[in-house]
């Protein structure tokens, strides 16, 4: 067989193969070929680490949201020098878009973050940090150990937070118990004394929001029993709508 027509065939017998990739349905997306890392979903199920089959897969509810908000060049003007920005791989993007697929979807749907990827916290075994409008996952959140979900769940509630109007944010620093103090001009915030899910929640309402939201999706009993103000605020505000979801497969 000459050289022209074997190199033909073999054009010919890859031209499937190629096309493949760019040709889901409608309404899936194209999954290549992947070693997954063990990891827990939000309901505490433990998945087996394994290698992934290229395969067409249905789209998350939260995959046409977040798809593209994945950046691989650190935060501009990021004040934590020593922090090293990565590249995404593409398992970690598809556990990010499964996590926050978990979660309900009205703690997200209105997120402006843009989500980078770093090594490692300046502050050790910290998996997230966010600010205004940048949400960085490091390392350690995805250790076999940690839930994602929750870590999202956790640094979405800080944004919420901050999107509070000014009568929402003071209606709940007033069920919580989070005494205004002014003195010379000067504002101050003190918190109550306890009924802290966590000890960091006395450093701000904010932190306190976020703990507490965070708690309500996975230890909801935990939240109920030790900042039960809290736990009927975040009822009334979300009007039942903070429930964890099963992510479509």
């Amino acid at each position: 067989m000459s050289l022209s027509i074997r190199l033909f065939l073999l054009f010919f017998y890859l031209i499937p193969t190629v096309s493949l990739s760019s040709e889901c349905p409608i309404g899936q997306h194209w999954v290549k070929t992947h070693k997954r890392r063990a990891y827990f979903r939000a309901t505490g199920d433990f998945v087996k680490a394994t290698k992934v089959i290229a395969h067409c897969r249905n789209n998350r509810t939260s995959d046409t949201y977040w798809q593209n908000k994945f950046e691989n060049i650190g935060p501009n003007e990021w004040p934590h020098k020593d922090e090293k920005s990565k590249t995404w791989e593409f398992e970690e993007i598809e556990r990010v878009l499964d996590a926050i697929c978990e979660l309900p979807e009205e703690i997200w749907k209105k997120s402006q973050l843009k989500i980078f990827r770093m090594a490692k916290s300046k502050d050790g075994l910290n998996p997230a940090t966010s600010a205004e409008g940048i949400l960085v996952l490091y390392d350690s959140a995805f250790s076999q150990k940690t839930i994602l979900s929750r870590i999202l769940a956790h640094e979405f509630a800080h944004e919420i937070y901050n999107r509070l109007n000014e009568s929402d944010a003071k209606d709940y620093r007033f069920v919580t118990n989070w005494y205004e103090f002014n003195k010379d001009g000067l504002r101050r915030l003190i918190s109550r004394k306890d009924g802290f899910v966590t000890d960091d929640g006395r450093v701000s309402p904010e932190e306190d929001f976020a703990n507490n939201l965070e708690f309500f999706l996975f230890e909801d009993k935990n939240l109920k029993s030790k900042t039960p103000h809290a736990y009927r605020w975040f009822e009334r505000y979300f009007n039942d709508k903070l429930r964890l979801r099963k992510c479509e497969k």
